[in-house]
């Protein structure tokens, strides 16, 4: 995670920002709510041929920015076609599930109020089975 000086600007490479695993998506926490209260700002790679559950946040809005790569999803419902400059947002209690087919995928995520998916109590939820 970038950590913020009050009063400084920095850049920084984002090959400079560590990853951590949480499940098989490589994650680089960009922001952790201190920068910009109340936001965090997530960079996912996604490998090729994965499917992601189905999920929804309780209480978190997600926004997604496709970067590099294809995929699908369903969002809502709706069957939604990734490629770059495709950009989503998901209110509270939007059921989504995403999955690559042969090449990766790299999202920027954007969720308010801050979500950090390696944290304990983390707002992640799963439809009942």
């Amino acid at each position: 995670m970038i950590k913020a000086v009050k009063g400084k600007v920095f850049a920084k490479h984002l090959s400079e920002i560590p990853f951590f695993n949480f499940v098989k998506l490589k994650i680089k926490e960009l922001s952790g709510g201190n920068q910009i209260p109340g936001v965090s700002i997530a960079h996912v790679s996604l490998p090729p041929n994965y499917e992601h559950v189905p999920i929804f946040h309780a209480k978190t809005h997600e926004w997604m920015f496709i970067l590099r790569g294809t995929g699908k999803g369903v969002v809502g419902g709706k069957l939604i076609r990734f490629r770059p400059g495709v950009m989503l947002y998901m209110a509270p209690g939007v059921l989504h599930q995403m999955s690559t087919g042969n090449s990766s995928l790299a999202v920027l995520f954007l969720f308010s109020p801050p979500l950090h998916v390696n944290r304990k109590g983390a707002d992640i939820c799963y439809p009942a089975q």
